[in-house]
């Protein structure tokens, strides 16, 4: 169980809408091919094998409750962008990150919404 921890940072997930999040992210790290974060920017980009219809859920998901975040799909390049305009939304990105980065069978557990 992967627990996105957005607690304070203006993130509307629940929870358990945190843990469900994580996991997405988690599936979606099989087909990273990069990801890197550059100040207030994450970007990530994933191989042919993603799963597009998770990946799109996923964004969904944060345009809902994240509306702090800036976010880019480009479906040619499969490649995610995500920005926040202020530095207190950063520890976002790294939430991501390290839920995209997840190795198979590691549980990460953090402070949830």
């Amino acid at each position: 169980m992967t627990d996105l921890p957005l607690a304070g940072a203006g993130c509307a997930l629940d929870s358990d809408g945190a843990v469900r999040q994580g996991e997405r992210y988690a599936d979606l790290g099989g087909s990273l091919i990069d990801v890197e974060r550059e100040g207030l920017r994450l970007t990530a980009r994933f191989g042919a094998a993603v799963d597009e219809e998770l990946l799109r859920e996923a964004i969904a998901v944060e345009r809902a409750c994240c509306s702090f975040f800036s976010i880019a799909f480009d479906a040619d390049e499969r490649t995610l962008e995500l920005t926040v305009a202020d530095a207190r939304h950063a520890p976002a990105l790294d939430a991501v990150q390290s839920a995209l980065t997840v190795r198979p069978g590691e549980v990460r557990s953090g402070g949830g919404t």
